[in-house]
């Protein structure tokens, strides 16, 4: 039944990304990243998360999953867009997590983060992305979407479900670097306001 249901999701999202017209804003900070050869972390807020999967299928890219039954949905969904998930937890053992990220940054994958998962606060940032970032010294590139056409779940996310025959943007803000000796909680304060302002601009655009 699980199997069923992924395929299903799989498809409904391949559908939704044939029918819609997805719009790139400031890409080129993704495309200075890529042309370095050097992993970098995406990060998102979870509920925005949809149509980044489809967009960025196939590529070098590792996200955390939860262990959770939800996660397996999403970790077999995620590997049928050839997206390879590691995954880990923030609450439970959270530093098996971190050794499996970091070992796919030492393998060329760069990471796809939601500072505000798994389970909220939404649009709150946690520490683990940043740590992440000082302690490999790669760059975070915030990014975010949204939908003309969508439904909006009632979940801590506020999820948005894309419909199809839509219109689509994905925008991208300046990498953030996070030095050895910077403030994390600082740090956390600027990739917040920079994400939600990415927010805000994509649905702006939407409409």
């Amino acid at each position: 039944m699980m199997w069923i249901v992924i395929r299903l999701l799989w498809l409904y999202l391949h559908f939704v990304g044939k029918t819609s017209k997805i719009t790139h804003v400031d890409r080129e900070h993704e495309d200075k990243l890529k042309a370095t050869g050097k992993p970098y972390i995406f990060a998102f807020w979870h509920g925005r998360q949809a149509i980044l999967i489809y967009a960025h299928r196939n590529i070098k890219v590792s996200p955390l999953v939860s262990p959770s039954k939800d996660g397996e949905i999403a970790a077999q969904l995620l590997s049928l867009f050839g997206i390879t998930s590691v995954r880990g937890s923030s609450r439970k053992n959270p530093t098996i997590g971190l050794r499996n990220l970091i070992e796919r940054v030492r393998e060329g994958y760069c990471l796809g983060l939601s500072p505000d998962g798994p389970i909220g606060p939404e649009r709150e940032v946690k520490a683990g992305t940043l740590y992440l970032a000082q302690k490999l010294n790669i760059p975070i590139l915030p990014m975010s979407a949204s939908f003309k056409r969508k439904t909006t779940l009632n979940s801590w996310d506020t999820f948005l479900f894309p419909l199809p025959f839509n219109r689509a943007i994905i925008n991208y803000g300046e990498p953030i670097r996070v030095a050895e000796g910077d403030d994390l909680e600082q740090k956390a304060r600027e990739l917040k306001k920079v994400l939600d302002d990415l927010t805000d601009k994509a649905d702006a655009l939407c409409g």
